[in-house]
């Protein structure tokens, strides 16, 4: 079936400023239940040379804490839970990693019913096995191993590398079954194949807390492709907003410039929902 405009998103460039068009959120939001979802790599910080260069500003978190005390918040990230949840170091929330594979509530404990993805941690430890031993060739390249993927970071390495490493990502993935890859910004990475990303969790996610009704109205900020899934999740009942400038078309609703304005915008949101 051919993909109209509207299904493959709009030039970032045209899409309105969730800051000046915050009357038109704070409207829509007016006697609703929001729910807010957050990326962590170019959302709550600014993307970095290499991933544990990653710091969240003390500002942001302060603006994430007094939030969670009014709406219901979670982070989801490709970054592994532990790692993220200690990275953001805020209370009350909930924390996706690894894209939504593995969940866990305010106080740390597993939210059900997700172990069945268990089964490919012997095929990820595998493929990053074989992955390492062949990219020393790559300066600049850093393998990174999570609970529920495989990335491989090569913002470093020469841009000529880019082919070169994809080609063998993948050759490894296919070697392992069970296994895929997907891409990000200067990221490849190996994950289990299966019908599951940051969209089908957050859907997930709202069912487990009872929040899948009308009144409840999800709202979602990312910053790359792989939060694309999620703002087509939330397309007709929520509000997807993306971060920065560069990127491909977006299916968000709203744009912001960087993570600053996203400190604003959640500013915003904690004061629109003032009790």
């Amino acid at each position: 079936m051919d993909m109209t405009p509207e299904d493959s998103g709009r030039p970032r460039s045209e899409l309105p400023s969730a800051i000046s068009s915050f009357g038109e959120i704070a409207a829509r939001l007016r006697g609703a239940t929001p729910a807010v979802f957050l990326d962590y790599d170019g959302v709550l910080t600014p993307i970095v040379a290499h991933p544990d260069l990653a710091v969240i500003p003390p500002s942001m978190r302060d603006t994430v804490t007094r939030l969670a005390t009014r709406v219901t918040v979670a982070v989801i990230s490709g970054r592994d839970t532990e790692d993220v949840r200690a990275k953001v170091g805020v209370a009350g929330v909930y924390y996706a990693g690894s894209h939504g594979f593995d969940i866990v509530d305010p106080g740390g404990r597993p939210v059900g019913g997700l172990d069945r993805f268990n089964r490919y941690l012997a095929p990820l430890g595998a493929a990053a096995d074989a992955i390492e031993d062949a990219t020393p060739q790559y300066p600049g390249t850093h393998v990174e191993r999570k609970r529920f993927a495989v990335a491989v970071h090569f913002r470093q390495a020469d841009p000529a590398a880019g082919p070169e490493l994809e080609k063998l990502v993948r050759q490894v993935a296919r070697r392992t079954p069970g296994l895929t890859v997907t891409g990000g910004k200067k990221i490849f990475e190996v994950r289990p194949d299966v019908d599951w990303d940051k969209g089908r969790a957050l859907v997930w996610l709202l069912r487990e807390l009872d929040m899948d009704r009308p009144d409840v109205i999800p709202v979602y900020l990312g910053d790359d492709v792989t939060d694309e899934d999620a703002f087509r999740a939330i397309r007709a009942s929520g509000i997807g907003i993306v971060v920065g400038h560069d990127g491909p078309p977006s299916l968000a609703r709203y744009r912001l410039d960087d993570t600053a304005a996203v400190e604003r915008l959640l500013t915003l949101l904690h004061d629109e929902a003032a009790p």
